[in-house]
This record gives structure tokens, sequence and C-alpha cells, in this order.
């Protein structure tokens, strides 16, 4: 496998989302109100709803659904963008070509990729996917939709089926997400 067959495998694999910064397009479909060891941090539109992220103070939180926002001073709007997911997405539900690419190289379809890798294409892409994440930029407070990151803790794997609602980056750390499964919403804190 080269680098154009793994990124390809990658784009199958893309997720769509939106990008929420403080610059001024089309109406708020969010509202930042900040980070702080617990309390409201962001309220977004999403699925025709109001969601309004509280952390608390364990690493975790909750969301609570509303039919208007929870308005602050600093409005978000959206663009849309195609998320390229990282290496360990890429391993875990890439196709056979993916399998027999690790296979060939004697690694386990679970395992994390790292250095150890003894092929540099992953590597490679991994620089790609870098510029593709919103948590490398600066002006992005946080994204609905896409990609989550694979974690120190090692909980990729027990997330990797729920649908990622929402990523922040501003006041980060903690970085917080939002995952969706079987109409349970799961809030993590995430520190490096």
């Amino acid at each position: 496998m080269n680098l154009d067959q793994f990124q390809e495998e990658a784009k199958k694999l893309s997720r769509n989302g939106l990008q929420l910064t403080e610059e001024r397009v089309g109406e708020p479909i969010a509202y930042w109100h900040g980070l702080s060891s617990t309390g409201l941090c962001i309220s977004f539109l999403y699925n025709l709803e109001w969601l309004n992220v509280f952390t608390d103070d364990y690493g975790e939180g909750y969301v609570e659904i509303s039919e208007c926002p929870i308005k602050s001073d600093i409005p978000l709007y959206g663009s849309h963008k195609n998320f390229l997911p990282p290496v360990d997405a890429v391993f875990l539900k890439g196709s056979d070509v993916v399998g027999d690419y690790l296979i060939s190289h004697k690694w386990d379809r679970i395992a994390p990729y790292n250095d150890n890798f003894p092929d540099s294409i992953p590597g490679e892409y991994e620089n790609i996917w870098m510029d593709n994440c919103p948590l490398y930029t600066s002006d992005v407070t946080a994204v609905i939709g896409g990609w989550q990151m694979s974690w120190p803790d090692g909980d990729f794997e027990e997330f990797i089926d729920h649908e990622l609602v929402l990523w922040t980056f501003k006041d980060a750390e903690p970085w917080i997400e939002v995952f969706l499964k079987d109409g349970n919403y799961t809030v993590k804190q995430r520190i490096t």
C-alpha cells in the first residue's frame, strides 16, 4: 500500500460536519459560554434542537435539550467541512485492503498506531490528517460532527461506533466531546 491508497481508504471514512467560529456568516448556530470547573459550556443547534452542554467536576458532564438557545456574548457561526479520520479509525474501520496491509506488517487492527509501526505510510498520512483536523488550527471554537481524537486514555475503540456530536477547542484544556449512541448523550472532558 502506498500513501495515495491509504488516503483513498481514509476518504471513504471521512465525515461531514460544521466548524464553529466567531466569524459572522449567516445566523448564529451556537453560543460559547466558556469553560469553568462546572457549568454551561456551549449551546448549539443540532437536529433542530438546541443542546446545552454542562461540565462537572468528574471529567464528564451532561446535555440538556431546549427549544431555544441559551445565548451568550459569543455567538458562533457554522461552515461545512469534510473531516478525515485519524489513523486509528482507518485501522479499525478500513476495508479489507487496510486489513491485508496490517496483516502484512503484523499489526492488529485494534492496536493503536504508534512509532513502532514498521512502515512510514500511516505516519505520512497522520501529517495530512493533522492539516485537516481543527485541533491544529487557531480560529475554530468547536465542531459539530466529524471524527474524534485518539486520546492517550485509550477509549477510542469504545467510542468508534458513537456519533461525535460536538468537540470543543476554545479555552482548552479540557477539550469537551459529546457523543451520541442509541439516543443517549455522553460528555467527556479530555486533558493531556
